[in-house]
């Protein structure tokens, strides 16, 4: 059967082939995403970036809103060998002394949106050494739950011209004359969750599990503040086999829930407690990260508990990616 196509377009003002596929949660990567960073009157969230290998690198990171408003933040960092630096979203952090460079500036206020953060020489230049990886703990301030993710990786392909456009996947072009420097973002995600509004049967009658979807397009333009824009299929199946479908759009970053993307992708009509979701780009949109957020509500609407992963990936995006970088960075 086939749902209706919703589309629901979320601004920001900053937005954020035929090479492999390599995000990656666990190993070493030169650009990292960090999906969701929340630093408002609701929640808060502590970065941690981590140089896996033997020697300094430096990174850069730029905060970008997905609240309708332009808020891109960017700050350097250097990060010793086999060392995290970690911070809180809301206040930043001071540097420890004159042997502490890692002045990070405290996120726009009221932000809800992504962090990126690539690899750089000493010249602020991108390069690619593999050593980065990253997680978030976001914590609901009212009740102090929390939960934690990895953050995405795209690993570098071993050559970068060092300049402001960070080519991702796919064969040369105008933008991208030499080619992919980073790997591509997956072709698709596959993920297996609760139904929107399934019963909880371990927290008892009237609880009920709800899933979340918070989208970021690997095409970003940051330097200019031109949000990159996506078209995500979903293809749903539940617990008997039966297949829905929907089409979300979405520009710059999205937080969404099953049911927000479509009324139908939810317990009361697709019959099942859970059910496998493949998400995939559009046939002529870019690719996209995704995290899954779980929430566990009890009878009445209250969130008891969140939890967060990164779906698995399957191949590559069809098409080529750019991340375009402020000039000047710090």
């Amino acid at each position: 059967m086939r749902l209706p196509i919703i589309s629901l377009v979320m601004w920001c003002a900053a937005a954020l082939g035929t090479a492999a596929a390599q995000t990656t949660s666990e190993h070493g990567a030169s650009l990292l995403v960090f999906p969701k960073i929340v630093a408002d009157a609701s929640a808060d969230t502590v970065v941690q970036v981590t140089n896996l290998l033997e020697s300094r690198v430096d990174v850069f990171c730029t905060y970008v809103a997905g609240d309708g408003t332009w808020a891109s933040s960017g700050f350097t960092v250097s990060l010793i060998a086999e060392q995290p630096l970690h911070w809180v979203a809301s206040r930043g952090r001071t540097p420890a002394g004159e042997d502490d460079p890692n002045a990070v500036p405290a996120a726009p206020a009221d932000f809800q949106g992504e962090l990126l953060c690539v690899e750089v020489d000493g010249t602020g230049a991108p390069s690619g050494g593999n050593r980065l990886v990253g997680r978030a703990t976001v914590t609901t301030l009212a009740d102090g739950d929390a939960f934690a993710y990895a953050a995405i990786g795209l690993s570098s392909l071993g050559f970068n011209d060092g300049d402001d456009v960070l080519c991702i996947g796919g064969e040369p072009s105008d933008a991208c004359f030499i080619g992919a420097e980073y790997s591509s973002c997956p072709g698709a995600w596959l993920l297996s969750h609760p139904s929107d509004g399934a019963p909880d049967e371990q927290l008892g009658d009237g609880a009920t599990q709800d899933t979340r979807l918070i989208f970021v397009p690997c095409s970003q333009n940051v330097r200019d503040g031109v949000p990159g824009s996506i078209t995500v299929q979903l293809e749903v199946t539940n617990e008997l086999g039966q297949r829905f479908s929907a089409t979300q759009e979405v520009t710059c970053w999205a937080d969404l829930s099953l049911a927000e993307i479509s009324t139908s992708l939810t317990f009361a009509v697709l019959g099942t407690a859970s059910a496998q979701t493949r998400l995939a780009p559009g046939a002529t949109s870019g690719g996209f990260v995704v995290l899954a957020e779980s929430e566990r509500r009890a009878a009445g609407g209250a969130v008891l508990s969140r939890d967060a992963l990164v779906p698995q990936q399957e191949g590559a995006a069809a098409a080529s990616d750019v991340i375009i970088l402020p000039m000047g960075r710090p």
